[in-house]
């Protein structure tokens, strides 16, 4: 395959593994364009899960078919396309700092909707911190959190998603 001119678009999909696999040149396009698609035509699949996590399912057996010299078959795309769609939906809790809050002296987490808001000083037990809040913490910290559950195949996509 050879090394990528300079500026020439170029994608290692896991360097560290036995499955490592390199895009050069206008395949970089080729390859984005059908995980988009992918993502687009597997039911459900774009609004819950990641680009990264359908990448790392899929590197592994297209290294392994070409090694083999051989092509997916429909069938082939039909096994991705159930085992995706089986990969259980999760709910995870995502945090985001938010600005521009006041709330009242000793009240209890904002909810509005499925959004819930806290004052860190406040509510650290609510938010089952793994350690207490004090101040030298606050100061790194924004003062307030709202917390979104969001469902998806992934942690990546749900931050997204949130």
């Amino acid at each position: 395959m050879g090394t990528p001119s300079k500026g020439e678009p170029f994608r290692i999909f896991g360097l560290d593994t036995d499955d490592s696999l390199s895009v050069k040149g206008p395949e970089v396009q080729k390859f984005n364009s059908a995980i988009d698609i992918l993502l687009d035509i597997i039911p459900g699949a774009g609004s819950t899960l990641s680009q990264g996590t359908l990448e790392e399912e899929l590197i592994p057996e297209i290294r392994r078919r070409k090694i083999a010299g051989l092509r997916f078959t429909e069938d082939d795309a039909e096994s991705l396309k159930q085992k995706i769609t089986a990969t259980p939906l999760e709910t995870y809790r995502v945090l985001r700092p938010v600005y521009g809050i006041t709330m009242p002296e000793g009240s209890t987490p904002a909810m509005i909707g499925i959004f819930t808001i806290y004052d860190m000083a406040r509510h650290s037990k609510e938010l089952a911190l793994p350690e207490p809040v004090n101040a030298s913490r606050l100061a790194k910290q924004p003062s307030f959190l709202i917390e979104c559950p969001v469902e998806a195949r992934d942690s990546t996509k749900a931050l997204e998603l949130a």
